[in-house]
C-alpha cells in the first residue's frame, strides 16, 4: 500500500522537532564550553566542573536527537 500525505506528515514533524532538539542541545553544549573557559581563567573550578558536566549532557543528547534525525531520513520514502 503507497504512503499518502497524511502518513508522511508525522514522520516529517518527528525529524523536524528531533533536528530542532539537536539544535538546541548544540547551542545549550556552546555556551556550557564558554562558561568553562570563563570559569578557569577566573579558577572557579566548582563552576568548571558544573558547566563541564552540562556540556557532556547536552553534547550526549546532541548526538542522540542526530541519531534520531537520522533513523527517520532512512525510514522516510
Amino acid at each position: 500500500m503507497p504512503s499518502t500525505q497524511a502518513d508522511r506528515a508525522p514522520q516529517a514533524a518527528d525529524r523536524q522537532l528531533a533536528e530542532l532538539a539537536a539544535f538546541v542541545h548544540g547551542v545549550l553544549a556552546a555556551f556550557h564550553l564558554l562558561g568553562i573557559m570563563y570559569n578557569v581563567k577566573k579558577r572557579n573550578w566548582w563552576d568548571v566542573t558544573a558547566h563541564t558536566l552540562a556540556a557532556t549532557y547536552d553534547i550526549h543528547a546532541m548526538h542522540g536527537h542526530l541519531e534520531d534525525v537520522q533513523l527517520l531520513k532512512e525510514t522516510q520514502p
